[in-house]
């Protein structure tokens, strides 16, 4: 939220704090959350709590608190990897709540690298790209490094995740599917994390949907992508 969108948050407040304000309504209970549209990321009253006409200055504290930082948002994961997953041979289907462990955490000590791919089952552009996706861990695996296996060059890993149901704090905005996410080690590019600064970088794939742009894509950013003589569309 910027300066205006914040002074316009508190303007509001200020409105359902007005004893002769007609917004108000005895014997009403009203689910509260926050919802901010740039980062699209909820922010529901802790503990389930939610609002009543009548007390509205603890409505006005849990928005400054939530423009203070204060409040963590929701994080939406399901409660477990789909049983029957999309994913190619070899690369991981996620949830928002093994994220950290089978992705973030490997990137940020160095152990590997992640091609992730955040879509949405229901978005045809998503199913679209999924048959490029196989064919990209095919092509990957045919240059000389399994999508979840080791090369000369370190770990390149492949990783998938239903983004409309599930997100991660430390992962950035989706504005789009498919979205296509190089996760590396902040560290290689010269970012001092020692001061707090966040341990993986994301690189957002904006290029042509082809094998061969995919694959000069991952050889410019990443540390552990496959040799690229003898794939097709690549010399």
């Amino acid at each position: 939220l910027d300066g205006e969108d914040v002074a316009q948050q508190r303007e509001d407040m200020e409105v359902l704090a007005d004893p002769s304000s007609t917004r108000r309504r005895r014997g009403a209970f009203f689910a509260t959350a926050l919802f901010n549209t740039r980062t699209r990321r909820k922010y529901p009253v802790p503990d389930g709590a939610g609002w009543c006409p009548g007390d509205e200055l603890a409505l006005c504290h849990f928005t400054d608190a939530v423009l203070d930082g204060k409040v963590p948002p929701h994080i939406r994961s399901k409660s477990r990897v789909p049983v029957v997953s999309s994913a190619p041979p070899g690369a991981l289907e996620l949830i928002g709540s093994t994220l950290s462990v089978e992705l973030l955490g490997l990137v940020a000590q160095g152990q590997a690298e992640v091609l992730l791919l955040l879509y949405a089952p229901w978005c045809s552009h998503s199913l679209n790209f999924l048959p490029l996706w196989h064919s990209l861990a095919a092509s990957i695996a045919a240059a000389g490094a399994t999508p979840g296996g080791k090369s000369e060059r370190g770990v390149l890993r492949l990783a998938q995740m239903n983004a409309a149901r599930n997100e991660h704090p430390e992962l950035p905005p989706v504005k789009q599917f498919p979205t296509l996410l190089l996760c590396l080690p902040a560290n290689r590019s010269g970012v001092d994390t020692s001061q707090g600064g966040e341990p993986v970088r994301f690189v957002l794939y904006t290029g042509a949907a082809t094998i061969a742009a995919m694959l000069s894509w991952i050889a410019e950013h990443a540390a552990t992508s496959p040799p690229l003589l003898g794939v097709e569309g690549l010399r």
